[in-house]
């Protein structure tokens, strides 16, 4: 079923670009159509701390492969605690 809640992208924008603190983005690879480079260049742009990382996979690349996406989390973390 398709989500009940449907924010316009100004909102979208608004709540990405509250986040203050270092957060990693996957993203399939290849993207999704309805995520277009223009769409995802705007919304990453809002993001101050934002590490982007594509993974070879579609929409639920982590129940697909979770072995890459649980790497990239644990790099991305090692990075941050130090």
């Amino acid at each position: 079923l398709t989500s009940a809640i449907r924010l316009t992208e100004a909102q979208i924008l608004a709540y990405l670009a509250g986040i203050r603190c270092p957060s990693l983005l996957l993203r399939a690879d290849p993207a999704p159509p309805y995520f277009t480079d223009e769409l995802m260049q705007r919304r990453r742009a809002v993001v101050p701390q934002l590490e982007d990382l594509r993974i070879k996979g579609s929409h639920h690349l982590h129940l697909e492969d979770p072995v890459p996406v649980a790497a990239a989390i644990g790099a991305f973390r090692a990075r941050q605690v130090g």
